[in-house]
Formats: structure tokens, sequence, C-alpha cells
């Protein structure tokens, strides 16, 4: 889940969602749409701004009680 900031002076479009000037959505698929081609260049020109990126959660790993004896 990420937040674009749209740095623009008009609307652009991600993945079907439009994003008003100045304003932040939260796309729940970012980690899909960010290979987009409107994505790429959006990012290239610097019209938009990902804010709080959030890296895939790794697995949690149990930690063991015993010291292996």
């Amino acid at each position: 889940m990420s937040n674009v900031k749209n740095l623009a002076e008009v609307p652009v479009t991600i993945g079907g969602t439009t994003i008003q000037p100045g304003t932040t959505v939260n796309f729940h698929r970012w980690l899909v749409l960010q290979h987009s081609d409107s994505a790429h260049a959006l990012l290239a020109a610097k019209l938009i701004e990902v804010i709080d990126e959030e890296a895939p959660k790794a697995a949690s790993k149990k930690k063991s009680t015993t010291d292996g004896v």
C-alpha cells in the first residue's frame, strides 16, 4: 500500500484512478501499478511522488524457546 501525490498542475491518471493536482491517493496495488507505462512516465517526469511506500511484510519466524538441547 502506498500513497501517491500528484505534483503536476493537472490531473493525472494511473491504473484508472485520477489524482487531482496537489492531492494524495492511496493505492493498495501500488506494487503492481508502479510497473505501468503511465506510472513510469509520471515518476520519470517527477509529476508524482510516492509517499509511505510499504515493503512487503516478511513472514515472521517463530523463535525457538529451546536451545536445541
